[in-house]
């Protein structure tokens, strides 16, 4: 018996290794398979050198709020102010979880310039005028005093979009796919240039590890445009990620570049001391795919004994479907 059971955990383990690797190499679709950086735990994951050399604008992309991972804060705003240099961008639509819960409605929209020290961002009124017409949107001002996913990333959108002004939007956890689906329509309906940027971190409280397992099926979610899958994924905010991968898509902007994965315990390493916080930082361009292998997708196995429908977990069940569990 004791035989067994050390069989059944080897052949687990090479599953759980083939499996990694195999979400590795579906996310980078191509032979290079990326650089560890053994500077403070920063993985590059970014593979896309054709990507690099070309100059395809971005139209999306995703950055961490947490200060801790400030490297790859300036590297994915180095990435894309770079990219999107050549083609003059009109606005800034920055979208942060509402992490207080302020206002009251699911959408909230700062109503003119915000200050972080001394950094000063313009707002876009024209915009901000037209999205209060939506009526899950909310013009508040005042409840962005304490928003750092918001505030946080004031000094960045000064330093490398200087003069550009910003559309600053909270967004709360029930915030409905089909109100993301609107307000993506109308920001795309807006003449000029206009780039997504998402503050948002991934996973929060797990070891590094898992925490990388939970990002990689993110990324495979978001690299294949699975809207179906965008609710249960482990992120700060799951209807802006809605928001900008549809935005995306109307855009013709279905090519995601996975930057940059690292973890606040990669980061600080032996000196960290708290709970663990992941980050995925990547952008949109709508650079053809044709040249790309056939996409696979990522498949999880669940090993467990009996499970207990009872004490709501059936309702859970039938209302959030079997991937909730």
């Amino acid at each position: 018996m004791k035989n067994a059971f050390v069989v059944v955990l080897v052949c687990l383990a090479l599953g759980g290794t083939t499996g990694y690797w195999l979400a590795q190499r579906i996310v980078f679709k191509s032979d290079r398979q990326g650089d560890v950086f053994s500077n403070r735990g920063l993985v590059l994951v970014e593979n896309d050198l054709r990507v690099k050399k070309e100059s395809v604008p971005v139209v999306a992309c995703i950055t961490p709020h947490h200060l801790v991972a400030r490297e790859l804060i300036e590297e994915i705003f180095t990435r894309v102010s770079a990219k999107d240099r050549r083609s003059k961008i009109d606005r800034v639509v920055l979208i942060s979880p509402n992490h207080f819960g302020v206002g009251k409605r699911s959408v909230v929209i700062a109503g003119g310039e915000l200050k972080e020290g001394v950094a000063k961002v313009a707002a876009d009124l024209q915009t901000i005028n037209r999205l209060s017409k939506l009526n899950f949107v909310q013009v508040d001002s005042g409840a962005f005093y304490k928003e750092h996913g918001i505030r946080n990333l004031l000094p960045f959108m000064q330093k490398y979009f200087p003069g550009v002004p910003v559309v600053s939007v909270m967004i709360r956890d029930t915030a409905s796919a089909e109100n993301m689906n609107l307000l993506a329509q109308e920001i795309r309906m807006i003449s000029g240039n206009t780039l997504l940027i998402l503050s948002s971190d991934f996973s929060h409280y797990l070891e590094k590890n898992i925490a990388r397992q939970h990002d990689c099926k993110a990324v495979d979610a978001i690299s294949n445009f699975d809207y179906s899958a965008v609710y249960n994924l482990d992120t700060d905010c799951l209807p802006g990620l809605y928001l900008l991968m549809k935005f995306a898509e109307l855009h013709g902007a279905r090519h995601f570049v996975w930057i940059n994965n690292s973890s606040s315990s990669e980061i600080y390493d032996k000196n960290f001391i708290g709970e663990n916080t992941s980050y995925v930082t990547g952008y949109f361009t709508s650079r053809p795919r044709e040249k790309e292998r056939e996409i696979c997708r990522v498949s999880n196995f669940l090993f467990l004994g009996d499970l207990m429908l009872d004490r709501q977990n059936r309702i859970l069940l039938n209302r959030r479907g079997a991937g909730f569990f």
